[in-house]
């Protein structure tokens, strides 16, 4: 089933599915999202989205911390996804695209 989704990044970041707005709460999947736009169509490593989005701050776990955020922000973005299908955010060596 093929969606419509728009984001918007002028602004504050807003995403919209078939006309209706996605709703993405969690700061740390903001920025995961946000990061992931910047670099649209390219591998960005988990390495690199663990720099961007916590810094120097870093949770103790964090390749499992990252895994749970993109699971819940594909959660969000595609709802009806079906597991281990590709959506919106792919899973590519050495990170995510």
């Amino acid at each position: 089933m093929d969606h419509q989704m728009e984001f918007r990044v002028l602004g504050p970041l807003e995403i919209m599915a078939d006309g209706r707005p996605v709703r993405v709460d969690a700061p740390k999947q903001r920025a995961l999202l946000a990061v992931l736009l910047i670099h649209a169509n390219e591998v960005v490593s988990t390495d690199r989205l663990l720099e961007l989005v916590w810094g120097d701050e870093q949770p103790s776990g964090g390749l499992r911390t990252l895994r749970f955020h993109i699971s819940k922000l594909r959660d969000a973005l595609e709802p009806g996804r079906a597991q281990g299908e590709e959506g919106i955010i792919a899973t590519r060596p050495p990170g995510y695209v």
